[in-house]
């Protein structure tokens, strides 16, 4: 058991710790997949044989209107309730309509209840879809979901495959109702999972949603439209969406005559969503990222409307010569595959990666918008312009696949047209250097081609960005650029990447290094070389380093003593240490100020005895030095210097950070106690007296009346 928990973790890079959550993420995918499944297939045969496909545009309309109407409804909810108790209500509510729907279809099939199922079926994947990426987005950041969020929504397409593959099963022996109680027993089953989760990671589910970003007191919803960029975004967004529910429509119109019987049709929606999730999980494993890596974003954007154009195209050139018979409905049915099947590996991946551009104040608004309003959008309009030519201007089916092809070229021009817009934009983010919240993917090669456009950059903090964001994707030929950059012009490029070459091992870069450190002229990178040579050399060949602790430059001989007791093993701490000690020791105030600053790139928890003795030096440049040295400790964040005036120079009220009450025999004791110090001043000793004005101060502005107040500024670092 150890040997596959230990394989599974190698192979999708999981750390131990992200095991469980993992692995409870993944359980709620599959069962939101089940209760998909299960709900969907009945829906879809007891409309289509009741209905036909004739009613659809109306079923779109209502699905776009509950959307918005249960978009509205969450983001109160959201704003009111905690994360945990707001996703609850939601599975218990999807169970509870579920089991209605059940109950009403066994005391009779009302056809308002078969056209309720219908439209809710797009609420229930809406809400659950909800419910499952919260979670995810509450256990894990956005750099583990690079990693991660594959693996769990690959639980969910798992469950396609089953479930759709029972289908046919179920239904032979059992009806086609008991698939609803199986979809309200898959969501009961996920409302479970969610309950251990959010009980075993309380603290992750701790903050509280997001407040409606469709409220916002920076900007109003209309200066959205005003941005080129996402004016583009938007239409993309309905194009898709008329796409999808256009092919949505002429599918069911052909199944609803290729498959007459109600059992036949209720197996082949199982099975149909089986093979759907087989070639979703083939696209996504194997051929979505590295066609996303060697064509880029355009290909993502562009390749779903391409081949659902040839399709719709070519069915339409077969409708007008042999006839709607079989060949039809196969391409048909191909195309219906390849649209349910891109849109999760390619599609969606491409619309992730058009928000890294924008602002990390202005994405989160976006993307509410573009899923509470434009989505719904697009499915209302599509449902009006499916009503408008198949009811008020009947047009024949090869007719609507040429309209279909019409707007699918549509989209091919402003997807090209928003990649552009996107490349535009990402330079200029790139410039300004607003991408650090955002979990950048080698999956898109023009956006990593960039990045690699930006290390030519004569502007140094857009290279060092560049490098930055090249190494958080774990780009193949990181290494390679650190080589190019070592002999960059600019020293703060050369600083950064010297740093950077201490975490990767490699017989290049300490050859760089070393013809780096003898053409250096400026002794802090002259130090910082010495400590990243320490870290790739053996311990045997630490002795071309001592030399470099006699050397005058203080950055050099810093550089080498943290090195040595860093990375230098036992000689090199037993060396390099009793020459920090000396430091420490000495009476030069310079040479005790460089052991603090030495201490601060080490990290003072491994040597806290000589970081003590600096703590209480007279001289506070020093101090301030040492306490630096402390940032990095855990304490250290909790941990306050007070300082304190006398009544020759007392605390405004703006300056106070910390006020003692003081009770009348507390302030006697401190009178006596100033008295016994003949060096005090007479201003000094009369003390108490500023204490009883802070305390009258203070009742004067309507707080506590005391005896008298002790006040304090809190120390702040310059």
């Amino acid at each position: 058991m150890a040997f596959f928990r230990n394989a599974f973790k190698s192979f999708f890079s999981v750390k131990s710790e992200e095991l469980r959550p993992l692995s409870l993420l993944f359980a709620l995918s599959f069962c939101r997949g089940l209760a998909a499944v299960f709900f969907d297939a009945p829906a879809n045969t007891l409309f289509i044989s009741r209905f036909g496909s004739d009613l659809l545009p109306y079923v779109y309309l209502c699905a776009a209107g509950s959307s918005l109407l249960l978009g509205f409804g969450y983001s109160k909810l959201g704003s009111q309730w905690s994360p945990t108790t707001v996703l609850q209500i939601t599975l218990s509510g999807l169970i509870l309509s579920v089991l209605l729907f059940y109950g009403g279809l066994l005391l009779t099939e009302k056809k308002s209840i078969i056209m309720g199922l219908m439209i809710w079926k797009e609420a229930l994947f809406m809400l659950s879809n909800i419910v499952m990426w919260a979670s995810a987005g509450y256990l894990f950041d956005v750099r583990q979901g690079k990693r991660l969020f594959g693996f769990v929504a690959s639980g969910g397409i798992l469950a396609m495959i089953i479930g759709g593959t029972l289908i046919p099963l179920i239904i032979r022996f059992s009806g086609i109702h008991l698939l609803f109680l199986l979809s309200a027993f898959a969501l009961t089953s996920m409302l479970l999972v969610f309950r251990r989760l959010s009980s075993t990671y309380q603290d992750s589910f701790s903050m509280p949603l997001a407040t409606n970003p469709l409220v916002s007191e920076q900007k109003k919803i209309t200066d959205l439209f005003r941005n080129r960029y996402l004016l583009l975004f938007f239409g993309l967004s309905v194009l898709s969406n008329f796409g999808f529910f256009f092919v949505d429509y002429v599918y069911f119109n052909r199944i609803e005559i290729a498959f007459p019987n109600e059992e036949k049709l209720a197996g082949f929606f199982g099975l149909f969503s089986a093979i759907v999730g087989a070639v979703q999980l083939i696209t996504s494993t194997f051929l979505s990222g590295p066609l996303m890596t060697r064509f880029g974003l355009g290909f993502g954007l562009m390749a779903l409307p391409a081949l659902n154009a040839l399709g719709m195209g070519i069915a339409a050139l077969i409708s007008m010569t042999v006839g709607t018979g079989s060949s039809f409905l196969g391409l048909i049915l191909l195309t219906k595959l390849c649209d349910e099947a891109l849109r999760s590996s390619l599609l969606a991946p491409s619309f992730r990666i058009l928000y890294q551009p924008l602002p990390k104040n202005e994405r989160l608004r976006f993307q509410a918008v573009t899923e509470s309003i434009i989505e719904p959008l697009g499915v209302g309009l599509a449902g009006a312009f499916l009503l408008l030519f198949t009811h008020v201007y009947p047009l024949p089916l090869h007719f609507l696949c040429l309209l279909l092809m019409a707007i699918l070229i549509g989209w091919l021009a402003v997807g090209e047209r928003l990649r552009r817009e996107y490349t535009r934009l990402l330079t200029q983010a790139l410039s300004k250097r607003r991408l650090t919240e955002v979990s950048l993917s080698l999956e898109d090669g023009s956006t990593v081609q960039i990045f690699e456009a930006g290390l030519k950059s004569p502007n140094p903090a857009e290279v060092i960005y560049c490098l930055q964001m090249l190494e958080e994707v774990q780009h193949p030929e990181f290494q390679k650029f650190l080589h190019t950059l070592i002999d960059h012009p600019e020293p703060s490029v050369r600083e950064n990447v010297i740093k950077r070459i201490i975490h990767f091992p490699s017989a290049r870069l300490v050859s760089d290094l070393k013809k780096r450190l003898e053409m250096e002229s400026i002794p802090a990178l002259r130090g910082e070389i010495l400590k990243a040579l320490c870290a790739h050399i053996e311990e045997e060949e630490i002795d071309w380093v001592l030399p470099f602790l006699e050397e005058r430059s203080p950055e050099v001989r810093s550089g080498a003593i943290s090195g040595l007791m860093e990375h230098g093993g036992i000689e090199g701490i037993l060396v390099a240490g009793s020459m920090l000690q000396k430091m420490v020791a000495s009476p030069d105030c310079e040479e005790r100020l460089l052991a603090a600053k030495t201490l601060s790139k080490m990290g003072s928890h491994r040597f806290y005895r000589p970081l003590l003795q600096l703590l209480h030096d007279p001289d506070s440049t020093i101090v301030n030095a040492a306490l630096k040295a402390c940032e990095g400790e855990d304490w250290a964040g909790s941990c306050n210097l007070w300082l304190y005036r006398g009544k020759e120079k007392p605390l405004e009220g703006h300056e106070i950070d910390m006020a003692i009450p003081l009770s009348p025999s507390q302030l006697e004791r401190k009178g006596r106690a100033l008295s016994r110090y003949g060096a005090l001043s007479s201003l000094e000793r009369s003390s108490p007296e500023s204490n009883r004005q802070n305390a009258a101060n203070y009742d004067a502005l309507g707080l506590a009346q005391y005896e008298a107040i002790e006040t304090f500024q809190r120390w702040r670092r310059v």
